[in-house]
């Protein structure tokens, strides 16, 4: 299980439970938007990792990405991600970009992690 925080065309900032390693090249698959049709699968550099110490949150690492490549369609759907949260949670906090869970695997090309629905 994940949780985005924040996103672009060009990275992501997400939290989640697994520690990853800053310039580590990770894989991930991912839905901006619950109704999406379709996965997102990207790779991304590991720019920032920080876990909160003392915490009981179920996603204590902090973590921001670049991506490889950008993908201009992200700023639209993350646009209506927030749009639907301004409508339905007054407090503005955006949602979970439907993670479900996060495999990280090692490969022969480095580690994958994978966000999953």
């Amino acid at each position: 299980m994940g949780c985005c925080v924040d996103g672009s065309a060009s990275g992501m900032q997400f939290r989640c439970p697994t520690q990853l390693t800053v310039g580590e090249t990770v894989k991930l698959t991912f839905k901006v938007v619950p109704t999406q049709s379709e996965w997102i699968t990207v790779e991304a550099e590991v720019i920032r990792a920080d876990r909160v110490a003392g915490s009981d949150d179920p996603w204590p690492v902090h973590v921001a990405v670049h991506f490889a490549e950008a993908i201009p369609k992200l700023e639209m759907l993350f646009q209506i991600a927030d749009d639907r949260r301004e409508k339905g949670n007054p407090r503005k906090r955006r949602k979970h970009s439907d993670i479900r869970r996060i495999q990280r695997r090692v490969t022969e090309n480095g580690v994958e992690v994978s966000l999953v629905g």
